[in-house]
């Protein structure tokens, strides 16, 4: 009994003894549950798993019905550190999908996930082996869609800087792509617009690539991005003072303008300056008809200008006039 006090004494008198087993007792007792651990997850189990599946191989003009089913129930043998990762991340495998298995004809089809068991395999990793597939037949359920070339068209206006813009249009490659979908829904499309990705004012020649995409399940495109290119040049504004011409069909109609000549300003690239005249405008008013026409004035129309330039403005937009007899 005083043997035992005086132990007690001894490691009261010294706490950091004490601290210290602690210590190296926690040590222990991690170190023994990942051996413990590793061993586990090193064996190899078996087990079942539910995989997503992705068709692969589907023609572009075949969309997939809404009951075709995307999940299928393996079992597997893996290891138990494998098994726990598809725990945290489910797997996901690429069903390869055979064209010829789509026939205009029909409107399903099965495809035989048994004979696709080694492909299947190989995309879960070394060491895992596929035992069985539930079912061992996926029933496919399918329509087959109209194709339509519609044009691409840019939807936000590139912002330039202060005296800058585009020397010429704006080149897209390619220029046109095809979409597949119901030709109801095809009836009313005219244009795929796409966005360009710039929240700074352009000053020097960009280019890009842009993703496509359609906010519409049963819609689908030939190709998934397009790319752009901009040529940008400094430009300047410029001033012409134009004769309008008369557009009339006869010869019998003699009318006078007030004014005769409008005043254009427009935005021209920098180098281009000294290449223009004003032969290359046209702007006309309508005579055909004026004497049937309870009018006051004329429209001023602009039908021909430069391709190189821009922000065509003039004035006056209307001229009265008058007809002698």
């Amino acid at each position: 009994m005083a043997a035992l006090f005086s132990f007690l004494k001894q490691q009261q008198a010294n706490p950091s003894n004490n601290n210290y087993r602690h210590r190296l007792f926690i040590i222990f007792l991690i170190l023994s549950f990942l051996f413990w651990g590793v061993t586990k997850f090193s064996n190899t189990y078996t087990t079942q798993l539910t995989v997503s599946l992705n068709f692969v191989g589907v023609p572009d003009d075949v969309i997939l019905s809404k009951s075709t089913e995307t999940s299928a129930l393996i079992t597997v043998s893996a290891s138990g550190f494998q098994l726990f990762w598809y725990g945290i991340s489910p797997p996901k495998i690429d069903l390869y999908v055979k064209p010829a298995l789509f026939d205009d004809q029909q409107k399903s089809t099965q495809i035989d996930l048994l004979e696709q068991q080694k492909l299947l395999e190989a995309q879960f990793g070394e060491g895992v082996i596929l035992r069985a597939i539930r079912p061992l037949q996926v029933p496919v359920e399918y329509s087959f869609l109209t194709q339509k070339k519609l044009p691409l068209k840019l939807r936000n206006p590139a912002v330039f800087a202060m005296g800058y813009g585009l020397s010429k249009p704006l080149e897209i490659t390619p220029d046109s792509i095809v979409v597949y979908g119901s030709q109801e829904d095809l009836d009313t499309l005219d244009v795929v617009y796409f966005d360009l990705q710039k929240t700074t004012p352009i000053q020097a020649d960009f280019q890009g690539v842009v993703d496509l995409a359609f906010a519409h399940e049963n819609r689908k495109l030939n190709q998934k991005s397009i790319h752009y290119r901009g040529t940008v040049a400094r430009y300047t504004e410029k001033t012409f003072e134009i004769p309008i011409v008369k557009s009339t069909t006869t010869d019998t109609i003699a009318v006078k303008l007030f004014p005769e000549k409008i005043n254009v300003v427009f935005s021209l690239p920098l180098d281009k300056a000294g290449d223009v005249q004003p032969e290359l405008f046209t702007f006309e008013v309508a005579l055909d008809g004026i004497g049937e026409r309870n009018q006051q004035t004329l429209d001023v129309r602009l039908t021909s200008s430069p391709d190189w330039v821009k922000n065509i403005r003039w004035e006056p937009k209307n001229v009265q006039f008058l007809i002698r007899k």
